[in-house]
C-alpha cells in the first residue's frame, strides 16, 4: 500500500522530480549560507551540552568525537548520563523525545567494531552475553540489556542532526528536553511505564 508499492523492486519515480526541486532550493539559498547557519547552530549546541551538569556537578552529556566544530559535521553522537554517570536507556529517550515531537536517532554504529571501541566494550564483557546460548542467536535487544545491566555500558548511541531546515528554536527545544533529565537517576526512567502504542524495539543499526 501507499509509497511502499513503488519501493519493492521499482524506483519511486513519482518522487524523482523532488530531487531537482530540492537542488534548486539549495542553490537559491546558497551552500555557504547553509554551511554557516548549520555550523553556528551545531557549535552552540555542542557548547551548551558540555555545560549541562547535575546538582552534584556530574556531566549530563557525554559527546563522542570532536568537542567543537573542528573537523566535525552537524551530526552529534552522544549519551545522556544520570548523576551517577550511568547512561539512560536510549530506546526510552527516543520514545520520550518523540512524544515532544523531537526527532532523534538511536542505534549502533554501522562500521563493525567502531561501536565497540567508542563504547569501550571489551571482548570478555561481550563474551559473557553469549554464555548459555549454546551457540544460538542473541537478539540485539537482549545484548543491549545484558551489557547495560552487567557493565553499565550502552552499546548504542543517540544522534541529533542539524540541517538546512533547522533553526534556533529547534535547538533550544532539544536543550530543554535534555535539561528535563537533570538529577533523574537512570533507574527511574527504566521503571517508567511506556505509553500504549510504544514498543521497545532494537535500536536502528545505522
Amino acid at each position: 500500500p501507499g509509497e511502499a508499492g513503488f519501493e519493492d523492486g521499482t524506483v519511486n519515480y513519482l518522487n524523482l522530480p523532488a530531487v531537482e526541486i530540492g537542488l534548486r532550493h539549495i542553490a537559491a539559498v546558497g551552500i555557504d549560507a547553509i554551511h554557516a547557519r548549520v555550523s553556528c547552530l551545531s557549535g552552540w549546541l555542542l557548547a551548551e551540552l558540555q555545560q549541562m551538569r547535575h546538582s552534584n556537578g556530574a556531566a549530563q552529556v557525554h559527546i563522542f568525537g570532536p568537542q567543537d566544530m573542528t573537523a566535525r559535521g552537524a551530526t552529534i553522537a552522544f549519551y545522556l548520563l544520570d548523576p551517577a554517570g550511568w547512561p539512560y536507556d536510549v530506546r526510552r529517550l527516543e520514545l520520550l523525545a518523540g512524544d515532544e515531537r523531537i526527532s532523534l536517532r538511536t542505534g549502533c554504529f554501522c562500521n563493525p567494531g567502531d561501536g565497540e571501541v567508542a563504547h569501550d566494550l571489551r571482548r570478555e564483557e561481550m563474551a559473557q552475553c553469549f554464555v548459555g546460548h549454546q551457540g544460538g542467536p542473541v537478539l540485539f535487544a537482549e545484548f543491549y540489556d545484558m551489557m547495560r545491566r552487567n557493565t553499565g555500558k550502552t552499546p548504542s548511541t543517540m544522534r541529533v542532526s542539524l540541517g538546512v531546515a533547522s533553526n534556533f528554536a529547534d535547538v533550544a527545544r532539544f536543550l530543554d528536553f535534555v535539561a528535563g533529565f537533570r538529577d533523574r537517576p537512570a533507574s527511574e526512567l527504566d521503571n517508567q511505564p511506556i505509553a500504549s502504542g510504544h514498543h521497545l524495539a532494537a535500536p536502528d543499526a545505522a
